[in-house]
């Protein structure tokens, strides 16, 4: 399936070996982030970033569906349940600046088939400044948060709150 070609001037493509500005938010939670990372990375490594950004621990199945309806499954699933993963893309092959090539684009990734955590990843207006850095870190509560929190047992988790930016730039660093 080939993307329509936009005339509209603001969506541009972005370009493969630069940087681009992100934003992925945590949907029913208020908990948002807006990041500059660079767009060659593939999204197996944009799953690594949301698993830190979110303090997730890597222990379900994940995906990410782009709005064309592609979809491109944990690889931890491939051999094993190859029905599922019939027409998937690894997330180790696809490039970001690729899925994601024009500003308002948008990406759902799923964590945990189960609890079906869904973020959106949305591509940005172009960076002022090159580099990997975090813009904006935000955590505005929603009832649906709060009663998810409520009902977590206190000794199976800690006290979730959200980093700082400068937090955010130093998890970004050791990642990329």
């Amino acid at each position: 399936m080939r993307r329509p070609i936009f005339k509209n001037p603001i969506r541009r493509p972005s370009t493969a070996d630069g940087y681009g500005k992100f934003k992925i938010e945590l949907l029913g939670t208020g908990i948002r982030y807006v990041i500059v990372i660079p767009n060659h990375i593939t999204l197996a490594k944009v799953h690594e970033i949301i698993q830190t950004l979110f303090k997730w621990d890597e222990d379900h199945l994940w995906d990410f569906r782009d709005e064309c309806g592609r979809r491109y499954m944990d690889e931890c699933v491939w051999g094993v349940h190859d029905d599922v993963i019939e027409d998937c893309i690894p997330p180790s092959k696809a490039i970001l600046a690729d899925v994601l090539p024009m500003r308002g684009d948008k990406l759902i990734y799923t964590f945990d088939f189960g609890d079906d955590n869904r973020h959106i990843l949305t591509r940005m207006a172009a960076p002022k400044a090159p580099g990997c850095y975090c813009v904006k870190s935000e955590y505005a509560p929603s009832p649906e948060w709060e009663y998810f929190e409520y009902e977590m047992p206190d000794d199976d988790c800690e006290t979730w709150r959200q980093p700082s930016i400068e937090e955010v730039d130093a998890m970004l660093k050791s990642i990329l």
